[in-house]
């Protein structure tokens, strides 16, 4: 068992001890929908699949804020469309969004190539292939970037790509998450992709990155997504203890007052908020949301998470806990009365 699904009331909640080595990538059979469901990656797909391209780039030129980031994550993370995004790259080496899917495609590829795995745990062979395909992923990102220094979206994806490797350019991921949100304050995954690179895991520490996530959602306004930096951080520290094989301190952080108190606060100014954001990213808030609420159980929103997730499921966190994720995702859905997806 990677996982353990707990009663919907009343139970202590556990945290699993996870498998010595997670099923990374996910069964395809068993794969979230990297679109979330919406409507915009589904219609980018289908321009993909016709060869449409000069289509496709007209559509996502047409979308603003996180209808293009939805659609990088629907499309430019989805591994079987690699070779149609390269071959649009290199015979557009002048189209910056040409370019900016292809470094994106890249990038998830070499992600996916490591494996979710501490760095003592990837093989030199995985290492290699990692480096290879986050350097490919860093020359079409940098040549988006100067094509067009005024689209967000490439600056976020450097930030991944230096997340694995910092030497692939002269800048800083920092520098580059300013040039992100300069152009787009309220970019949530360049936001996450910070708070990542400042967990201990990463060579951060626990302090700087409740530091980042404290601070962005103090100075964030009611309803913004930018608050799904608390429950990203509580799982993350969660996760922590599980990599030093600490479950009964996992057990303990989840349960305490202080986690359960921020978790309530948390859900007060978004969920239960009518100043809400409803954009194509919300699902992301409801899913870290939900995650550290089921396994602190600790708030009778639980239930609702879970509705309003319906099939749009993140991989993270979910793949922290077990996997295929839509199978723990329908057995958690199971333990509150709600049918399988």
């Amino acid at each position: 068992m990677f996982h353990q699904i707990y009663p919907a009331e009343g139970a202590r909640s556990s945290v699993p001890m996870p498998p010595e080595r997670a099923p990374l990538p996910l069964d395809p059979e068993s794969e979230p929908d990297l679109g979330l469901g919406h409507p915009i990656p589904a219609h980018g797909q289908r321009l993909l699949e016709a060869g449409e391209m000069d289509a496709f780039g007209a559509f996502y030129s047409q979308l603003k804020g996180d209808e293009r980031s939805i659609l990088l994550e629907g499309c430019a993370r989805k591994l079987g469309n690699l070779e149609r995004l390269e071959a649009w790259a290199e015979g557009a080496r002048k189209h910056a969004t040409a370019q900016l899917f292809a470094g994106a495609a890249y990038s998830h590829r070499a992600w996916e190539a490591r494996g979710g795995k501490l760095a003592k745990e990837v093989g030199d062979g995985q290492f290699r292939l990692f480096g290879a395909w986050l350097k490919t992923a860093s020359s079409y990102l940098e040549r988006a970037i100067q094509l067009d220094p005024k689209d967000a979206e490439t600056y976020h994806r450097m930030m991944r790509v230096l997340t694995g490797d910092a030497s692939l350019s002269s800048k800083t991921y920092l520098e580059y998450f300013k040039q992100a949100t300069a152009l787009r304050p309220d970019h949530l995954l360049a936001h996450m992709e910070v708070l990542t690179q400042r967990c201990e895991k990463w060579g951060g520490s626990h302090k700087a990155m409740f530091e980042f996530a404290d601070s962005v959602s103090n100075n964030a306004p009611e309803g913004s997504l930018l608050h799904t930096l608390v429950p990203m951080a509580i799982i993350e520290r969660m996760v922590y203890y599980v990599i030093e094989k600490n479950y009964d301190g996992a057990n303990d952080y989840l349960c305490s007052k202080e986690i359960r108190e921020r978790l309530a606060g948390i859900y007060a100014k978004t969920i239960a908020s009518p100043k809400l954001q409803q954009t194509p990213l919300t699902p992301v808030l409801y899913n870290w949301l939900a995650c550290a609420l089921i396994y602190s159980n600790s708030h009778e929103g639980r239930k609702l998470l879970m509705e309003r997730i319906g099939d749009r499921v993140t991989d993270r966190p979910w793949a922290y806990v077990g996997n295929p994720v839509l199978k723990l995702v329908n057995e958690l859905r199971g333990s509150y009365q709600l049918p399988p997806l």
